[in-house]
């Protein structure tokens, strides 16, 4: 796998995992990272709290992107929409989105690499 690749499929996890975790914050859930064999910890705000921090750093950054783009990801990646929809709804061709969708990822992984969050 190339870098070029590889930055974009770290973008798209990184989408998945902000996803999952801001769906989790949503229903009063943080995961526990507890290794295995260990007895588990009471609950506290500690947990919540660092997720909390987590998406709201993703979603600073991904708020500096362009619009476009912010669309183009939230509905491909995010939503899981197929591309021919996702061209029609942004009035655009297949073959326009099929172009933008990579340089948005690249965007997105850029954004969050200077901050540390990729």
């Amino acid at each position: 796998m190339t870098d070029f690749n590889l930055t974009q499929t770290m973008a798209r996890t990184r989408i998945r995992q902000w996803n999952q975790e801001r769906t989790a914050l949503r229903a009063g859930r943080a995961k526990d990272y507890t290794p295995r064999g260990r007895a588990p910890r009471v609950p506290s705000t500690c947990r919540y709290d660092a997720a909390l921090t987590r998406c709201l750093d993703f979603e600073r950054e991904f708020g500096k992107l362009h619009e476009e783009d912010q669309q183009i990801l939230l509905l491909i990646v995010r939503e899981g929409q197929p591309q021919r929809v996702v061209a029609e709804a942004l009035h655009m061709s297949t073959r326009c989105l099929s172009y933008k969708l990579p340089t948005a990822l690249d965007r997105l992984a850029n954004l969050l690499d200077r901050v540390n969050l990729l």
